[in-house]
């Protein structure tokens, strides 16, 4: 995309980069923009598909202040907030950190769900005592009526999850933080092969087809 648009960048254009990417690639197409005498903001988002339908997603913004105050307005009327995270590279690197977030609390909401399941805890029981818990995550509330329902419908597919996750797992300063055996690590492994398919299910429903037998075992 930036190969195709670079002929027409130039002074007084702008350039905002929205996909996740690892911070090396930010620098790389900041530098490029620039050089261009276009501005470059990295404007990663975080937020599911009823956020962005209700325009609450959330921005990370990095780049020159300059830039940023012409962006931001526009990107107000999509948004519910927009962080002033740095550099470029910054803000690449915090889309990566809170997705690893996503990655583990998921896994230990679903973990500790068919736990409890498998003890014989109503649902209503787990979810109850885990709002009193300093565990409880906004996730939690965006997921805890899904996994009730058993409704597995994607709000973000495992492919990408899977392919954000590597890319943080590639960052050099993060080896020695997120080891091979690292949680987000067994995560990748572990629903890279569904995370592969056309259709790819949500990140609940890919656990549970990995992780839990029909007969309820884990």
């Amino acid at each position: 995309m930036l190969q195709a648009i670079s002929p027409a960048l130039g002074i007084g254009k702008s350039v905002v980069q929205s996909s996740t990417i690892d911070p090396a690639s930010a620098e790389v197409f900041c530098a490029r923009v620039r050089a261009s005498g276009a501005a470059y903001v990295e404007a990663p988002f975080t937020g599911s598909k009823p956020a962005a339908e209700q325009r609450a997603s959330v921005y990370f913004l990095g780049g020159d202040p300059p830039a940023l105050d012409l962006i931001e307005p526009v990107l107000s009327h999509v948004s519910a907030k927009r962080f002033r995270v740095g550099t470029p590279q910054q803000a690449a690197a915090i889309k990566l950190s809170m997705n690893l977030q996503i990655a583990t609390i998921t896994e230990a909401l679903v973990e500790g769900l068919t736990f409890a399941r498998g003890a014989g805890i109503a649902d209503d029981v787990f979810f109850e005592v885990l709002a009193s818990n300093p565990a409880c995550s906004g996730l939690v509330a965006l997921k805890g009526p899904k996994l009730r329902g058993a409704d597995f419908s994607p709000q973000f597919s495992v492919k990408h999850l899977l392919k954000d996750l590597r890319l943080a797992l590639g960052v050099p300063s993060a080896r020695n933080l997120l080891p091979p055996h690292s949680l987000p690590s067994n995560c990748s492994l572990r629903w890279g092969r569904v995370g592969q398919k056309k259709t790819s299910p949500s990140l609940s429903s890919c656990y549970n087809r990995c992780r839990v037998r029909p007969s309820g075992e884990v």
